[in-house]
């Protein structure tokens, strides 16, 4: 159960990282060239409404726009890493002049920790559901047999002589006979035997 929930958390995981990484495709497809003209006219009010709609994009943990060498627009806290992080030069579309560049960072890290807090739940759902299990087995294994069990040991060791009753369990009566049944009728059978066997010697 363990080794299935732990890759299925790896699948889910995989999923919503890819669902994190298409955030740059979608950057690239959508935004990339709109940012390209209001950074060509200087437009920085519509570039900053620009910014704050993307910055709502789910998963999107830092952006910062860089022009000229200088920060135009910067949100979030930076935690870069090879694989949050992206940087995207911004062409102008009819000369392929660089105007600037946008570096966008994906908050992996909190991803992460859903993933491990989820984990340590179901390790401690798992194990809890697996020590009630354990305990109702080890409860009906004890109750239907090792009870009787040691009675029948009880029995062979302290009824030895001819006055002894017959070996008789207490538990309720059932149609079916069962492996008990078949030991406690083995071994009365045995000790009649037996007790004829001395009379006969005798």
């Amino acid at each position: 159960t363990l080794i299935l929930t732990a890759f299925q958390l790896l699948m889910d995981y995989q999923r919503d990282f890819d669902k994190l990484q298409n955030n740059f495709t979608i950057i690239k497809n959508s935004y990339l060239d709109s940012m390209a003209e209001h950074l060509w006219s200087y437009d920085t009010r519509l570039l900053e409404i620009q910014l704050d709609g993307l910055s709502r994009l789910q998963g999107i943990s830092h952006l910062r726009l860089v022009a000229d060498n200088k920060t135009i627009y910067e949100t979030g806290k930076s935690d870069p890493s090879e694989e949050n992080h992206k940087r995207f030069d911004i062409y102008h579309k009819n000369t392929n002049e660089i105007l600037g560049a946008l570096d966008v960072e994906l908050d992996v890290r909190s991803l992460r920790e859903k993933y491990f807090q989820e984990a340590i739940w179901i390790f401690i759902r798992q194990a809890a559901k697996t020590a009630v299990v354990v305990f109702l087995l080890y409860f009906i294994f004890n109750r239907i047999l090792v009870v009787h069990i040691q009675h029948i040991a009880r029995y062979l060791s302290e009824n030895r002589g001819r006055d002894a009753k017959d070996l008789e369990l207490r538990r309720r009566p059932h149609q079916n006979q069962d492996e008990l049944d078949v030991l406690v009728e083995s071994i009365n059978l045995f000790r009649s035997e037996l007790l004829e066997a001395n009379q006969k010697l005798e």
